[in-house]
């Protein structure tokens, strides 16, 4: 999963720190097929209730990358590649079990969460969407998120 990781993140076409990409810039620079999942997974986020989109310069590892907030939560962030989407679900430990219970959940995105690694107070758990299918599984455990934020 690293390597995997490492390509997508080597492939992010904004790489220079500075003036940050317009929040629509993706969708007119990426390549046509990930052009869809792009738009498909930043409409997603962006309709989600009270949920807030910034553009992050997150340093030379990851560079420029879309955050996604509820609240003063981290909810999810975008990263664009040339060679597909990166999508990382931001799930603090307090929120773990409602959310590996929640419905909404499939199978690869409850596996995601638990193979991913603790970082401090929270998981982050990265993943390559490539497809609409993949989209809408993160799109799913983003809204199941939301929900459950919301309820504590």
């Amino acid at each position: 999963m690293t390597e995997q990781r490492d390509k997508f993140r080597l492939a992010n076409p904004y790489q220079a720190e500075g003036v940050p990409p317009g929040p629509d810039s993706p969708r007119a620079k990426l390549p046509v097929p990930h052009r869809q999942v792009w738009a498909a997974l930043q409409d997603g986020l962006r309709n989600l209730p009270r949920v807030r989109e910034s553009v992050l310069w997150c340093g030379e590892g990851w560079r420029w990358a879309w955050q996604y907030s509820y609240g003063d939560r981290q909810l999810a962030f975008l990263i664009p590649s040339e060679v597909g989407v990166s999508a990382v679900l931001v799930v603090d430990d307090d929120l773990l079990d409602p959310l590996m219970e929640h419905e909404g959940m499939t199978p690869s995105i409850r596996n995601l969460v638990e193979c991913s690694e603790p970082k401090g107070a929270s998981r982050r758990c990265w993943t390559p969407v490539i497809d609409v299918d993949t989209a809408r599984n993160f799109l799913n455990a983003a809204r199941g998120l939301v929900e459950i934020i919301r309820s504590h």
